[in-house]
């Protein structure tokens, strides 16, 4: 095997260097590797970590905690080699938010969900198991850290596979991003920031809103005087902005929204709704586009749409009106061009930066371009893609497409099924590639989308979350468990 990973880097290089294709790539490590995975043999390798019993140290309700640490940490560390990078998949539930990943060389670890219900690790260019370690919950590493739930404990593996720590029993713990990660109360609006050694660097919240690789201000709220007020901190627990607004939502492209106003209970569903004028701040809060609207986008392309007497248009960073406001509603601008929509034409239409009309009101729905193709409505309950000359890539209309491609290829659907939270599920899925060619059979169940390590996660019966499923390649090719 150890020779196999040689020949197996030797090929990634090639590819790097573009000696070979990434098609080429695939096909030798598949014919190096005969991956019809099977997980033919898990290695027989003795446990040396063990979770510690998590013991809360008391410190006056973790009130303005800056220096304590409250963390459990393991005695005992394993010394496996092996580096990861990641994305990060949020829970059992099956909320998988992505994160920009660089595969290198190296081997990477992606979770796996086993038949039993149980996660593993898996090595993302050959799909076998690093280890017989179990886990009841396994996120993917995200800044250098993975997320477990194992035994009714929570904590956190390193890029040596030894655990990092765990924490509280009480409390949730969510992903690493910017260096820290958001801990929580269970039951109860109390949030703080940890740092990778488990201590925590800010005061108690009523929320965080969190970090993100390119934004390192983060939205949080607290109550002031009685009242419910806005501001932000960075990764290090300081305030940057006063909590003095109303609203506030997170910066993008150096500009953030806040508000002042009213906020509202709706009396059927408690909802609090926010009844105010917003306008835009920078980094250092200093307010840049007045509080004059009544709804605000984010900032995209350098341009945000807003809304004014009831009429949607798209303000500059200097708070210029750039296209009139003159849409019944528009969305952001994504890959050049935003949506907007005519009341008296009920369909939507596609708008450029200048605010010139490119493509006409024809669609009766319609998401956001990206890398050149969007998802439109071809007929009731039916959809495909279409590119920037307004042309159709499939001819199959189908009844479930995701909003991108991911990997060269996107998912897609056929079938009722039923509906979910709103969406309407296909009862198959399969793939197509930008040319509009089913590539992947349209036969599994239930379907993701291509990671940036080259797989997909399937399942032929039932949902993924259920423990059916198993990896596939942009071949097609399975990768499952023995």
């Amino acid at each position: 095997m150890e020779e196999k990973l040689k020949k197996l880097n030797e090929l990634a290089e090639l590819q790097k260097s573009g000696t070979i294709t990434q098609e080429e790539f695939d096909t030798l490590k598949y014919e190096l590797l005969n991956p019809i995975a099977n997980f033919i043999e898990e290695p027989k390798l003795e446990k040396t970590d063990k979770l510690l019993d998590l013991e809360v140290i008391k410190t006056d309700e973790f009130q303005n905690i800056k220096s304590k640490n409250f963390i459990s940490r393991p005695k005992e560390k394993r010394n496996i080699s092996y580096k990861t990078v990641g994305f990060s998949l949020l829970g059992v539930g099956v909320l998988i938010t992505l994160f920009f990943i660089f595969i290198s060389r190296n081997k990477t670890l992606v979770p796996f969900l086993k038949a039993n219900g149980k996660y593993i690790f898996v090595d993302s260019l050959t799909m076998k198991p690093q280890n017989n370690d179990e886990y009841d919950n396994l996120d993917f590493y995200s800044d250098g850290l993975a997320r477990f739930e194992r035994n009714n404990a929570t904590g956190y593996i390193d890029n040596s596979g030894a655990i990092a720590f765990t924490i509280p029993k009480e409390f949730y713990s969510h992903n690493f991003s910017n260096e820290v990660a958001i801990l929580s109360r269970l039951g109860g609006q109390e949030y703080y920031l940890i740092n990778k050694e488990g201590i925590i660097v800010s005061k108690n919240y009523k929320d965080i809103d969190g970090f993100s690789k390119d934004n390192n201000l983060s939205v949080v709220k607290n109550e002031v005087d009685s009242d419910e007020k806005f501001g932000f901190i960075d990764n290090t627990g300081k305030e940057i902005v006063p909590l003095i607004y109303d609203f506030a939502n997170s910066f993008s492209e150096n500009l953030a929204a806040v508000g002042v106003g009213k906020t509202v209970i709706r009396v059927d569903d408690g909802l609090r709704i926010f009844k105010g004028k917003y306008g835009f701040i920078d980094r250092t809060g200093k307010v840049v586009i007045p509080m004059i609207y009544d709804e605000v986008g984010y900032f995209s392309e350098g341009l945000v749409r807003v809304k004014l007497n009831g009429k949607f248009g798209y303000v500059n960073k200097e708070g210029k009106i750039v296209i009139p406001l003159e849409y019944f509603d528009c969305s952001d601008f994504s890959d050049g061009l935003a949506r907007v929509w005519q009341e008296k034409y009920g369909k939507t239409g596609y708008i450029d930066h200048s605010g010139k009309q490119v493509m006409g009101f024809n669609f009766s729905g319609a998401r956001d371009f990206l890398d050149g193709l969007a998802v439109i409505q071809l007929g009731e309950n039916k959809w495909g893609f279409i590119d920037k000359t307004e042309s159709i890539i499939s001819s199959t209309k189908f009844d479930a497409v995701g909003s991108f491609f991911s990997g060269g290829l996107a998912t897609v659907g056929l079938g009722d099924c039923c509906d979910r939270i709103g969406e309407l599920m296909a009862a198959k899925y399969g793939f197509i590639d930008k040319s509009g060619e089913v590539v992947i059979p349209i036969k599994y169940s239930s379907a993701y989308g291509f990671y940036p390590n080259g797989f997909a996660i399937v399942a032929m019966e039932g949902n993924i979350e259920d423990g059916q499923s198993f990896y596939i390649d942009k071949k097609g090719r399975e990768y499952r468990e023995k």
